[in-house]
C-alpha cells in the first residue's frame, strides 16, 4: 500500500483469501464455507502511518461480501438498503472491542445442501440423502467430527434447524427440509 501524500485521500485495501469452493461429489462432501471466511487483511493508511488489521476466522464470522459495504463505508458512501452484508470498518476503528458481526450465517448449494452456522455450531443438511451433519467449530474447526448422532445434541439440532428454516424463509428458499431432517434423525448417524 502506498504512503498517503499530503492532501490526498487515505487508501483502503481489503485483501481477500483465495478460496476454492467445494462441491458435492465423491471427494468433497461438506458445503464449503467461502461465505464464512473473513478477509485476511484490512489495511488503512493514516497520514504517513499505516494501520493493518488481520482478521482471524476464530475471532469473527464475516463474509467476503462484507468487502463491498466496508469499501463504501470508508469512502463515505451510504450502503444501499438492499446490501445485506456489513462494513468491517468498526473492527478497524476498535480492533479490541468484541464484535458479533453476524448472529447466523446461512448457505445453500443448488437443491443439494443447506447450512447454518450459529455461534460455534454448524448444521449441514443434505435433503436428497437424507443426511444431517453437526460440527462444533470451536473444538473442531476442520469439521472432521460429526456430532449429529449424539443424543445429547438433539435439542441443539432442532434449535439450529429452526434457525435454518427462518433463514430459508427470509431468503425465499423453498427447498423442503422438514421431511429430510426428520428422516435423517430417525436413521441416526449414517457412515461418514
Amino acid at each position: 500500500m502506498a504512503e498517503r501524500a499530503a492532501g490526498t485521500t487515505p487508501t483502503v485495501v481489503p485483501r481477500t483469501p483465495t478460496v476454492v469452493a467445494q462441491f458435492p461429489g465423491k471427494c468433497c462432501r461438506k458445503i464449503s464455507s467461502p461465505l464464512c471466511l473473513p478477509p485476511q487483511t484490512i489495511a488503512k493508511s493514516e497520514g504517513s502511518s499505516r494501520l493493518c488489521l488481520t482478521l482471524q476466522s476464530d475471532r469473527l464470522k464475516c463474509s467476503l461480501q462484507d468487502v463491498v459495504p466496508t469499501s463504501l463505508d470508508w469512502a463515505g458512501i451510504p450502503v444501499p438498503e438492499y446490501v445485506e452484508f456489513r462494513s468491517l470498518k468498526p473492527l478497524v476503528d476498535a480492533p479490541k472491542a468484541k464484535h458479533d458481526h453476524y448472529g447466523a450465517i446461512y448457505g445453500a448449494y443448488l437443491e443439494r445442501q443447506r447450512m447454518i452456522t450459529v455461534g460455534r455450531y454448524k448444521l449441514i443438511i443434505y435433503p436428497a440423502e437424507p443426511k444431517v451433519l453437526l460440527f462444533d467449530l470451536q473444538r473442531d474447526p476442520d469439521e472432521m467430527h460429526d456430532l449429529s448422532g449424539e443424543a445429547s445434541r438433539r435439542p441443539l439440532l432442532h434449535r439450529l434447524f429452526g434457525e435454518l428454516k427462518r433463514w430459508q424463509k427470509r431468503m425465499g428458499d423453498t427447498l423442503e427440509l422438514d421431511a429430510p431432517f426428520r428422516s435423517a434423525l430417525q436413521t441416526g448417524a449414517p457412515d461418514r
